[in-house]
């Protein structure tokens, strides 16, 4: 008996896995950039009301004018980081997917045609498109969501 592990379902996912890792792991970085400037934002934002309270009424800070300046610039960071995370990992599940509808189509091309004969066109069409959709969110917005609650409640 095979054990799930050495399935050659798991040692192909593995094997598409692999070349995709290095997306996955600049995608996870651009995540934690992400969370570190979304928490900085609220941070900066409590320090410049705290520098207004001190102020003087129709007092000039440059603290304010400096915490003002570093929200805007980080909010801009964030948003270019959190574009780079999902072009990174997104492409990386797109990759994935194409990996293996292109080795399911390949394997399909070969198989003898009395196999076509015992399994209805619907049921193949259904493993070239959905499964390997399901695969591609899976790898795509399912890590993303995973690896950011992770991040961020951690």
């Amino acid at each position: 008996m095979i054990s799930p592990s050495g399935s050659p379902a798991n040692r192909t996912l593995r094997s598409t896995l692999r070349p995709e890792l290095g997306r996955f792991a600049l995608g996870c970085l651009c995540l934690v950039g992400t969370n570190g400037f979304s928490l900085a934002i609220p941070w900066l934002l409590k320090q410049t009301i705290d520098a207004l309270r001190a102020l003087a009424p129709g007092a000039a800070h440059g603290t304010v004018v400096r915490d003002a300046i570093l929200i805007m610039v980080f909010a801009v960071l964030q948003a270019l980081i959190r574009t780079w995370s999902r072009i990174f990992i997104f492409d990386a599940a797109r990759n994935i997917e194409y990996t293996m509808r292109r080795d399911l189509f390949t394997h399909l091309t070969r198989l003898d045609p009395a196999f076509y004969r015992r399994h209805p066109t619907g049921d193949v069409m259904s493993r070239l498109t959905n499964d390997l959709t399901a695969v591609r969110a899976l790898y795509g917005p399912g890590l993303l969501n995973l690896l950011n609650t992770v991040l961020v409640y951690a």
